[in-house]
């Protein structure tokens, strides 16, 4: 399974026997459950439950669903054959739901071929044991047993022994962004021997070849 390159693994992957196996991650979260923009970012821990194999093109697609705030309200992701059973949180409130389920409308066509289908659930239902989810004692082992949803973000020192690696992903994603966006526009304008050379682009500073280096940082573009 490859790395995630916006979330953050909070654990190894985990085996069930007899049920699902599940994958605890972490980012960076800007709205709240009732996608409310926050005045400071959180953490957000949440869990991607899935059969025997997780296919990576699910978690980048994920990915971009993370962008356009849609992991926002979820606390458990769980996916299998051709449908996502997504667990809310208890904070969201009715009126929410009609704007999450358009944002999921957008990104249930994941990647090429795989189309899901979507049903919503809240957690109130895993606890109180009313849920149809064939695997829900599996869910509520995994919410009693781990902090998912949002909590305080501490940052780091800024010295090198408390340097942040959650952050540092954070940073080489958008890093990653910025390079390839400078590289379609050299495409696009046809000057891309001034970056093969180092040579600044018009009424512009160069690239630099990484711009956020840190020598604990283990990411790499």
């Amino acid at each position: 399974m490859s790395t995630p390159a916006l979330f953050h693994p909070e654990s190894d992957p985990v085996t069930v026997v007899g049920g699902p196996d599940y994958v605890i991650y972490s980012c960076l979260q800007w709205q709240d459950p009732n996608l409310r923009l926050m005045a400071q970012a959180a953490k957000q821990t949440f869990c991607v439950m899935h059969g025997d194999y997780l296919d990576h093109r699910f978690i980048t697609a994920l990915e971009r669903a993370y962008l356009r705030g849609a992991l926002a309200p979820v606390k458990l992701i769980a996916i299998h054959e051709q449908g996502l059973d997504i667990f809310l949180d208890s904070k969201v409130s009715s009126s929410t739901i009609p704007a999450i389920e358009a944002i999921w409308e957008i990104d249930t066509h994941l990647y090429s071929g795989r189309h899901y289908t979507v049903a919503f659930a809240s957690e109130d239902e895993i606890y109180s044991e009313r849920s149809d989810y064939p695997f829900w004692p599996v869910v509520k082992e995994v919410m009693a047993s781990n902090a998912l949803g949002l909590s305080p973000y501490v940052l780091a020192s800024l010295d090198e022994d408390g340097f942040d690696e959650n952050l540092c992903a954070a940073l080489r994603a958008l890093e990653r962004t910025h390079l390839r966006v400078w590289g379609e526009l050299d495409m696009k304008l046809g000057i891309a021997e001034h970056s093969q050379s180092g040579a600044s682009l018009p009424n512009h500073e160069p690239v630099p070849a990484s711009c956020f280096e840190h020598p604990n940082c283990s990411e790499k573009i």
